[in-house]
């Protein structure tokens, strides 16, 4: 940029930062004096079996505004819950600790304004023991920026009412998370179940795959993949072999029952541009993923190729369906053998026979929505992975979170509802990273590599009967 570029620049912010009083209709008259916003609507969140969590906002305002930037930290005090029941012939229960938290517990009040950012509270019914309606209570916990800054008075707590309204005497899904014992390895990716309580997990650090035991952790090196590169998806054959997807163009094979462990992966194709996910169907054909098309840089393309078991060389490949500018990161099958396609506007549905994506719902954004399927947004999903029932489970790695999008009555999700199951503080649970994603034959079991954390977590689906 050249001077007269930045003296245009600031004759245009000047004005605007000086106008922000102006719009508010007073200036700085002392120290800040600050409030809960809508301190004295106390609005009722209903949670179901069908909607079981819900993400609470929180702001904070300014009674009299200030010229500086103010941190404002927001904590929930359950010990004002008589209090409040007292003042307003209620009985209310206090909503139980372990079902909620401040996933975002400080907001900013930038200079000059009334309205401050936005916290986060995530509320999970599934956590509250029985049905009934529960009050939350939230308060600002502390001020930083301004010497003297206060709150106005009768205005510092915002009161929540969580209804839990489950349906008595069904089963309802509880969720334990866990991380496989005894097992930490370097920036894992690539992940899959296999068929005899043993996990296949890829190395990024050294291109190796290793055996893992999902109980004890103990491994052993299972494939010598160095040839093959960086390997980002992988999926087990009918007939027990590994397919493996490497990022540089790559795929390759290992055959469990006819392989010593740590010979090296035969390489199938590689003349495919940014491989990234691989799948079997009943009969052992091979779907292959490549998020570009062309150079390994083209990411406005996306293509995923079809190869017969009988006859997966180079030249045996065939194109199945073209995603024209669009990126395409993840696929599985439904339970009626289509495909199911994850892209960057959203999830995707292929005919099984082939035909054009159609699109379902979901789309990429700058932050995670969770609720109804036509509200959903989602950061960066890196994988997925369909259960016996047909729910979606993801990684959103942008989010650092699990998603579970629980399937409705309608087999295209048109009534499905999209919730966190771990990571952004549910579940007591902090994700760094991650990334593959694979679900057990009976779908009691889901694993994952949460490569920052160089682990692989463990979510544990029970059922309890609601009360």
């Amino acid at each position: 940029m050249n001077r007269i570029s930045y003296f245009f620049a600031s004759v245009f912010v000047i004005p605007v930062l000086f106008s922000c009083s102006d719009r508010n209709g007073q200036e700085p008259a002392g120290p800040a004096v600050l409030a809960m916003q809508n301190a004295g609507e106390v609005p009722v969140v209903t949670l179901t079996d069908i909607m079981p969590s819900s993400r609470l906002e929180v702001r904070v305002e300014a009674a009299r505004i200030t010229e500086n930037v103010l941190n404002v930290s927001l904590r929930a005090d359950i010990s004002l819950v008589p209090d409040y029941n007292e003042a307003n012939g209620t009985d209310y229960q206090a909503l139980p600790t372990d079902a909620f938290e401040l996933t975002k517990s400080s907001v900013l009040l930038p200079r000059y304004n009334t309205v401050s950012s936005t916290a986060e509270i995530t509320v999970t019914g599934n956590d509250i023991p029985e049905n009934g309606t529960y009050l939350l209570p939230v308060v600002i916990d502390r001020i930083e920026g301004e010497d003297g800054a206060s709150v106005e008075e009768g205005k510092n707590v915002k009161y929540f009412l969580i209804e839990r309204n489950f349906p008595e005497g069904v089963p309802v899904k509880v969720f334990t998370i866990s991380s496989v014992p005894q097992y930490s390895q370097g920036d894992m990716h690539a992940l899959c179940l296999l068929s005899d309580d043993y996990i296949a997990v890829g190395n990024r650090w050294d291109n190796n795959f290793f055996k893992v035991n999902s109980s004890t952790g103990e491994s052993q090196l299972l494939i010598n993949s160095v040839a093959g590169g960086f390997p980002y998806g992988i999926t087990l054959s009918p007939d027990n072999k590994l397919y493996i997807a490497y990022k540089g163009g790559k795929f390759g094979m290992f055959d469990l029952a006819g392989t010593t462990p740590a010979d090296p992966v035969i390489i199938l194709q590689q003349n495919t541009a940014n491989a990234v996910d691989v799948l079997c169907d009943s009969e052992g054909n091979l779907y292959a993923l490549c998020r570009g098309d062309g150079i390994w840089s083209d990411r406005t393309c996306g293509t995923i190729y079809y190869c017969s078991k009988d006859k997966m060389s180079d030249s045996e490949k065939e194109v199945f369906v073209q995603f024209e500018g669009e990126q395409i990161l993840a696929l599985d099958f439904d339970l009626d053998g289509n495909l199911i396609v994850y892209a960057k506007s959203g999830f995707y549905r292929i005919p099984a026979e082939g035909g054009e994506p159609v699109h379902l719902f979901g789309k990429t954004g700058a932050a995670d929505v969770d609720g109804p399927v036509s509200d959903a947004v989602f950061m960066d999903v890196y994988d997925f992975a369909i259960d016996p029932e047909g729910n979606i489970w993801m990684t959103d790695y942008g989010a650092k979170k699990i998603k579970l999008v629980r399937i409705g009555e309608n087999p295209d999700y048109s009534d499905a509802v999209v919730e966190t199951i771990a990571g952004g503080g549910v579940r007591n649970s902090t994700l760094t990273g991650p990334r593959c994603i694979d679900v057990s034959s009976d779908g009691t079991e889901i694993y994952f590599t949460d490569a920052s954390n160089h682990a692989i977590q463990k979510i544990t689906v029970t059922e309890e009967m609601s009360e």
